[in-house]
């Protein structure tokens, strides 16, 4: 479950909206409610969705902030998790390799990433830039293992699940 409150945008933006949640079961103890994003109103329909997203236990996230790298950090992730096949990753584009799956409540006219991430096989490499409380649940319900990768300034964090 969420919460949202309008937020006054200039006309060129669109109506926008601020989106917060309890975060729980996240390991960083905080108020999460006081923690807002600031997304397109229309989001009010994904957010749910994406919010109860189910969560394969091999799967890789690869979280950012927009702009810090996270399409190299997707690259590389891929690879490594596909022996470096350098031959499919250029004849495959990168967003059929690794979903963005909020893309579609932020980008109208963009494919459901939630639903193109169900047809992808295991392991799935999925992209997001949404802060840790508006991930999906089930990435902290099954106590993921959260790795924490400093590149020159950037911080990217990769949350892949613990591995039976």
């Amino acid at each position: 479950m969420f919460t949202s409150r309008p937020k006054p945008t200039t006309a060129s933006l669109g109506p926008m909206k601020q989106y917060a949640t309890r975060g729980e079961n996240i390991p960083l103890q905080k108020n999460w409610m006081e923690t807002w994003c600031t997304l397109p109103e229309a989001f009010d329909v994904y957010l749910q969705e994406i919010l109860e997203f189910e969560v394969r236990k091999d799967d890789v996230f690869v979280v950012t902030f927009m702009k810090c790298g996270t399409t190299w950090m997707q690259e590389t992730a891929w690879l490594l998790m596909n022996n470096l096949d350098f031959d499919k990753s250029k004849r495959e584009f990168l967003l059929d390799r690794s979903v963005f799956i909020e893309n579609h409540g932020v980008v109208k006219g963009t494919p459901n990433g939630v639903k193109l991430s169900q047809k992808i096989p295991s392991p799935r490499l999925l992209k997001s830039h949404l802060p840790a409380s508006l991930l999906p649940q089930q990435v902290w319900q099954r106590k993921q293992k959260v790795e924490l990768l400093a590149v020159v300034e950037i911080v990217i964090y990769i949350f892949q699940n613990v591995l039976p």
